[in-house]
């Protein structure tokens, strides 16, 4: 390796290929012989791209932790109310409706520390998440559509007011759009690390001390996992902003391996479908199921594409993302029919409101998606198109969201 570096030192392109190869094996090599080559400028040029990454790892500092902590004591706070004033939690559904809206004010908080927002602005979005927070907890008690549809859907919006902060209040930007989308892909998976990595400490705890007769199971829960869980975002939002290089490959790499195992399953379960005789017309819950299918395969589209325009693409990616964009269709054309059949039989509710709206969307986002995909494989457009195709659509989406959120409900009278 040391000789052939040595021989490469005016040829990038080859010593790029050997670092590739092995690239533990090239930074021992490298450093082994620099200080006979420094005074090459190409190797100076690797010198400070093999050490930057080092210090990147340990470059923290004291600033950087306070903004992190900061917001995640106070989501932690918010979320300790029951334990901190004596009522039960599960009584008024206290988690059920404050959990995911605590979160995205914890990681909106931060996003907007980390983005330097003016006073006023950072103002307003804590008014809009303390509006939302009031409207929510004064829902009526009893369980019904329409309150059900606003502890759904809620989160979403806010996850857009998010999108705001995250993209500097420039609402027109579609390059911020798309940097915001492919965040939500990093946080999904940083997010789903920590999720693992919870849960087994929390089954290791509860265990250690249930062996010695001790049950902190309810305690745990209460003080340690329902704050952790809210701050979790905020603390993935910083490791994506401070270590970016190890998330992108990361998200990259899980895109490139489930999105083929997806289509796959997704092939073998329509195909076990129509071999049952299962019926989404009739059957409510699996209508469900079919919708859920279809907001994952949009979300995986979308999410791996984004991760895929940065990287060398070819025919092959493109083909799979276009083959499990026409399951999303197919998927989403047999639920807008099967929910049609139902307004037609059983009249109009709130859930086959909000579910025919929702569809609709997906359906106009789905085909402009698929036609600029096979544009893409015709090799008329380049893949970022479907980035924009999305960007661009993006605010269709939050138009729906407050109507479900904010005026349905009072047009059934939250029923």
């Amino acid at each position: 390796m040391e000789n052939s570096i040595r021989n490469n030192l005016d040829n990038p392109e080859v010593l790029e290929q050997l670092y590739r190869k092995n690239r533990k094996g090239f930074e021992k090599a490298f450093f082994s012989i620099y200080p006979e080559i420094s005074s090459i400028p190409l190797a100076k040029f690797w010198f400070t791209r093999l050490t930057a990454n080092n210090k990147i790892l340990f470059n923290v500092n004291l600033k950087e932790i306070t903004y992190v902590l900061i917001p995640c004591l106070i989501v932690s706070i918010i979320m300790l109310i029951p334990w901190l004033f004596g009522f039960n939690p599960h009584e008024n559904n206290f988690y059920e409706r404050n959990l995911a809206l605590t979160a995205l004010l914890g990681v909106t908080l931060y996003t907007a520390i980390l983005k330097n927002i003016n006073q006023k602005k950072t103002a307003a979005i804590v008014g809009f998440f303390i509006i939302s927070a009031i409207y929510v907890n004064v829902l009526p008690k009893t369980e019904s559509s329409s309150t059900t549809l606003i502890y759904l859907h809620l989160p979403i919006l806010l996850w857009f007011i998010f999108g705001i902060v995250f993209s500097e209040f420039e609402l027109k930007n579609n390059e911020k759009r798309i940097e915001f989308i492919k965040y939500n892909g990093d946080l999904a998976v940083l997010f789903g690390i920590f999720a693992i990595a919870g849960m087994i400490l929390t089954a290791f705890t509860i265990g250690l001390f249930s062996a010695i007769g001790i049950n902190v199971e309810k305690i745990y829960f209460e003080l340690i996992v329902i704050p952790g869980v809210v701050s979790v975002p905020i603390i993935c939002t910083y490791l994506i902003n401070k270590f970016e290089y190890l998330s992108n490959k990361i998200v990259t790499i899980i895109a490139n391996i489930f999105s083929p195992l997806i289509l796959i399953t997704l092939i073998i379960y329509l195909i076990s479908i129509i071999a049952k005789g299962s019926n989404p017309f009739i059957n409510r819950d699996f209508l469900i199921i079919f919708n859920a299918m279809l907001i994952g395969v949009v979300a995986l589209v979308i999410f791996s594409i984004s991760e895929r325009v940065n990287n060398s693409t070819n025919n092959y990616y493109t083909i799979i993302f276009t083959a499990l964009s026409t399951i999303a269709l197919l998927i989403n054309v047999v639920a807008l029919l099967a929910i049609l059949y139902r307004i037609t039989e059983y009249g109009i509710t709130p859930n086959r409101l909000a579910v025919i709206g929702s569809n609709l969307l997906f359906f106009t986002h789905l085909i402009l998606i698929l036609t600029n995909l096979l544009r893409v494989i015709r090799k008329k457009q380049h893949l970022t198109i479907i980035e924009q195709v999305t960007a661009k659509f993006l605010p269709y989406y939050g138009i729906w969201l407050i109507f479900v959120v904010f005026i349905l409900p009072f047009i059934f009278n939250f029923k």
